[in-house]
C-alpha cells in the first residue's frame, strides 16, 4: 500500500498533467500486433467513447488510402449525433466491426501523431463560456459539413477537412474554447472555397 503522501501526489500529477491524446495514441500503435483491427477493438483499447476522441481516431483512418468516403460518412454521423445532443457517441454493428489492416491504421496512427503533438502544444482548458449546447451544436454542424467533404472521392480534397476535424476533436478533449472558435472560422472559409471548387 502507498503511503498517503504519496498517493495524494500522484493523484495530484494526474489532474494537473492529464495523458495527452498523442501519448493514448501511440500506446495503442505499440499494442497493436495483429494482422487486422476494428474501430470496436480501437474503441475498446482506448477506453474512450467521447465525442473528441471519437473524431480524432475516424479522422487519423481518414488518411488511409480509399477509406475517406466511409469515415467521412461516420463523421457526419458523429457530427449529426452532437446536433442531437447525445451524451456517447453510437455507431452501427456493421462500421464498428469492419475490418481494418493493422499495418495501415499503424502507419496512419503514426503519420499523424507528430501533428497532433504539435497542436497540443498551443491546446489547454479555457474560454469555458463557449461551452453552451448552441455553441456545441454550431461546431456540429459545420463537422457534417467538413464530413460530406471529407467523403468526397477526389484527390486531396479530404485533407484539409480531416486536419481542422482534429483540431476540433482535440479542442473538444482540453475543453479548449478559443481554439475550437478560430477552428469554426477557419472550416467555414475551408468549407466555402472547397464547396465553390466541387460546385464549379
Amino acid at each position: 500500500m502507498l503511503p498517503q503522501h504519496n498517493t495524494t501526489q500522484i493523484i495530484e500529477n494526474e489532474l494537473n498533467n492529464p495523458i495527452r491524446s498523442s501519448q493514448i495514441i501511440l500506446d495503442l500503435v505499440k499494442n497493436n500486433h495483429k494482422p487486422f483491427i476494428n474501430l470496436r477493438q480501437i474503441l475498446n483499447q482506448l477506453g474512450d467513447r467521447s465525442f473528441g476522441f471519437m473524431l480524432v481516431i475516424v479522422t487519423i483512418i481518414s488518411f488511409i488510402p480509399f477509406i475517406s468516403v466511409i469515415t467521412g460518412f461516420i463523421i457526419c454521423l458523429i457530427g449529426t449525433q452532437m446536433i442531437l445532443g447525445m451524451d456517447k457517441v453510437k455507431l452501427p454493428k456493421v462500421i464498428l466491426d469492419r475490418q481494418l489492416s493493422s499495418n495501415k491504421v499503424n502507419k496512419a496512427l503514426k503519420m499523424v501523431v507528430p501533428k497532433i503533438q504539435t497542436i497540443e502544444t498551443y491546446i489547454r482548458p479555457r474560454w469555458q463560456f463557449t461551452n453552451t449546447n448552441l455553441i456545441q451544436r454550431i461546431n456540429a454542424v459545420v463537422i457534417v459539413i467538413l464530413g460530406l467533404i471529407n467523403a468526397v472521392p477526389l484527390p486531396l480534397t479530404n485533407i484539409a477537412p480531416a486536419i481542422l476535424i482534429m483540431i476540433f476533436g482535440l479542442a473538444l478533449i482540453e475543453k479548449d474554447g478559443m481554439v475550437q472558435f478560430i477552428t469554426l472560422i477557419s472550416s467555414v472559409f475551408v468549407a466555402v472555397l472547397l464547396g465553390s471548387f466541387l460546385i464549379f
